[in-house]
């Protein structure tokens, strides 16, 4: 079966509320199944959230990685990768080249949508159009 591994930062607190939040964005309850929470706040290093503390990456990357990838050896199935917690996005390059998944997270996504909101309708072929702004 295809899943999907949503990685965050307490997955005791997110894993209860998920089937609220897929109904919320219209993912059919047959398929909510397919959306699996793995928290990383027993990863070494990552108390560091819990505690606000700054997070050292680079301690952390190779737990992060780990995690994924015996998550994917259990599960064949897995497509992506989503980053819930935005303490997650310094390890999705990490995640991707061990794995070659799709990887999301939301800095990312609003980098990609910042930058498809800067192209101006002259750039898209009309020559009487005002500039999106």
């Amino acid at each position: 079966e295809e899943v999907f591994l949503v990685l965050t930062a307490n997955g005791p607190a997110l894993e209860p509320a998920l089937p609220a939040i897929l109904s919320s964005t219209h993912v059919a309850a047959r398929d909510q199944s397919r959306f699996v929470v793995r928290g990383c706040e027993e990863l070494p290093g990552f108390e560091a959230v819990a505690q606000a503390k700054k997070v050292d990456v680079d301690k952390v990357r190779p737990h992060v990685v780990q995690l994924v990838t015996d998550f994917r050896a259990a599960h064949p199935g897995l497509r992506a990768v989503l980053l819930e917690c935005t303490e997650l996005p310094p390890y999705a390059d990490a995640i991707w080249h061990a794995t070659g998944l799709l990887v999301l997270d939301a800095i990312t996504l609003v980098r990609r949508a910042r930058r498809a909101a800067a192209i101006t309708n002259t750039e898209l072929g009309c020559t009487e159009c005002v500039p999106i702004s």
